[in-house]
Formats: structure tokens, sequence, C-alpha cells
């Protein structure tokens, strides 16, 4: 007679504890992708949250200030975004610039 094979006794408490530690650990990343962006922006992170609000004035004015073409302000944040985490951050439509919707969540 063969012999079964003992049953694996069921660990629901555990199983929850394991699952809620992974949750855990997804937002502790999602907020260090978020605060790591922002802070790798530097002197352009205003303008970068001004514009997720569809405003573009600070990116404007950082432009004067800093006595650079928009254009180019927009290729080095898209530069660092590309560094942060792999794609541009923003995009030029109709001569308007604008975040990305796919990042929005990341900047507001």
């Amino acid at each position: 007679v063969e012999e079964e094979p003992p049953v694996e006794e069921e660990h629901p408490v555990e199983e929850r504890a394991a699952a809620t530690v992974v949750e855990s650990l997804a937002e502790a990343i999602d907020e260090a992708d978020e605060s790591s962006l922002l802070s790798s922006l530097g002197e352009y992170k205003d303008a970068v949250v001004s514009l997720a609000s569809k405003d573009s004035s600070a990116l404007l004015a950082l432009s004067r200030t800093l006595g650079r073409p928009t254009e180019a302000i927009v290729d080095t944040i898209n530069e660092i975004a590309v560094c942060a985490f792999g794609d541009i951050l923003i995009e030029e439509a109709d001569g308007h610039y604008s975040i990305i919707e796919d990042y929005l969540e990341l900047i507001k």
C-alpha cells in the first residue's frame, strides 16, 4: 500500500503578511522613483511641476533666466528623465510643451 504524501497546511495568515510586505515594497519603490526623478531635475524641477499643471510660464521664465532657448531646456530635462527612468518626460505638439500623459503621476 502506497502512502499518500503529507498534506501541507495552509498558512493564510503568513500569506496575507507576505502580500502586505510585497505591497509595501511596491509603494516604497514608487515613492523612491518619484522622489529620485524630482530630485534629479534640480533647477528644472519647478518648471516640470508647473508644466504638469498645464502651465508653461515657469519653463519660459527659466528659459529667460538661463538665457537658453526653451527647446534646449526641454532637451536637458528629457536627458535627465532618460537617465532617471529610461524615457523622455516632455513632448512638443503644435508649438506647446507638455508632460507625457503616462508620467503625470510621477510629477503631481
